[in-house]
């Protein structure tokens, strides 16, 4: 069970593997620990009421959205993510999205 503040939530599946590498070397330089990153998503059954209030760093808010807005999703990171939800949350088995190069 994984828990953010008030809401309870159980894994069903793992949904998809991706990674996002930052190939500009003054990133690198900058911010050695966070310039390759790799993303598990979970497909979850959310099994108590309650919102999901704890935000990452960064993180500017913490939404539900109706998964066949596809507008919804232009602003999901890292980008092949969100360019690919509707596929991986309807796939029975984990999708691999490769890696995402940013400048």
């Amino acid at each position: 069970m994984y828990r953010r503040n008030r809401l309870h939530s159980a894994p069903v599946r793992l949904a998809d593997i991706s990674e996002s590498i930052y190939t500009d070397p003054e990133v690198q330089k900058s911010d050695p620990d966070y310039t390759h990153k790799v993303y598990f998503v979970f497909v979850c059954e959310i099994i108590s009421d309650g919102e999901a209030t704890n935000k990452d760093d960064l993180q500017i808010d913490c939404v539900w959205v109706d998964i066949d807005d596809s507008a919804a999703f232009e602003r999901t990171f890292p980008r092949t993510i969100g360019e690919n939800l509707r596929e991986i949350l309807n796939s029975d088995s984990p999708k691999f999205l490769g890696t995402e190069y940013i400048n």
